[in-house]
């Protein structure tokens, strides 16, 4: 009897620990390891990732599932350049103020191939506000410039406002959906590229998969034309085979095009009207 009092007591006092405060178990957020950055998982472990979230309810209780929210706990920090993506009440050091957090800032990696690489980061973020970081996969120096040279370029900023992407990141070939060589996922605000033998063949093919994706990212910021080009799509002329199997895929290859012929570097082999 006296046992089965104790084992009650246990139970009312762990129940009245766990309603104090902003507990993980009752917020639905996993306890999650400073600063780190995984590939896609399945949500059963800690990981600050866009899939792995699918399970989770909504930390910030801004009416967002967490597996929808490009900013869980609603510090106005996109989720994977957050240190503490489950603290309101902080981001992350920025010791040298470059507005980049300490733990993805390549100039203070203690990796000499990383820090010859962190003037591209910066340059990329001083004129854009995009955050380009390395996930499970690096950028070789080469895809380095071409993404400077690509984001920064006339040709890209003139219509891309950069208010729904916020991170560029790149994982390894494991973390691949469907074999893509990118995507965009407009609910985490951020553009994957993943590591794969094309890309790796052909510094070409790397710039052609960044600027159709940021194609996704034109539609999403113009809800209007991309309307407009759905409406007409069945009777559009796809640049490329690929640009015809949905309206999305198609604006994003008009818009490839479009940069193409404005002058922006791209293989036009990838285009069968040219």
């Amino acid at each position: 009897m006296l046992g089965q009092r104790l084992n009650l007591i246990i139970i009312l006092l762990l129940t009245a620990l766990a309603s104090c405060g902003r507990a993980p178990e009752l917020s639905g957020a996993p306890q999650f390891v400073a600063g780190q950055i995984t590939v896609p998982g399945d949500g059963s472990g800690l990981s600050v990732d866009r899939r792995a979230t699918r399970t989770w309810r909504d930390y910030d209780g801004d009416g967002l599932s967490d597996r929808l929210d490009w900013d869980m706990d609603g510090d106005g920090v996109a989720n994977l350049v957050d240190q503490y993506p489950f603290d309101e009440k902080r981001w992350g050091e920025d010791k040298n103020k470059n507005g980049i957090a300490d733990f993805i800032d390549l100039s203070l990696s203690m990796d000499s191939q990383n820090q010859s690489l962190a003037h591209y980061q910066l340059e990329i973020f001083k004129q854009t506000s995009l955050v380009v970081i390395q996930g499970s996969a690096r950028f070789s120096e080469t895809e380095w410039q071409a993404l400077q040279e690509i984001v920064t370029s006339e040709q890209l900023t003139s219509v891309i406002r950069f208010s729904h992407v916020k991170v560029l990141v790149k994982y390894d070939r494991n973390a691949q959906v469907d074999l893509r060589r990118a995507d965009f996922d407009a609910h985490w605000q951020q553009l994957n590229l993943y590591s794969n033998d094309e890309h790796a063949a052909s510094l070409s093919a790397f710039r052609g998969s960044v600027i159709h994706e940021f194609g996704h990212v034109h539609a999403l910021e113009n809800p209007r034309d991309f309307m407009a080009f759905s409406s007409r799509f069945a009777s559009w002329s796809s640049p490329s085979t690929y640009g015809s199997s949905s309206p999305e895929e198609g604006y994003a290859e008009d818009f490839a095009l479009k940069l193409f012929r404005a002058g922006l570097d791209l293989d036009p082999s990838r285009f069968d009207l040219l």
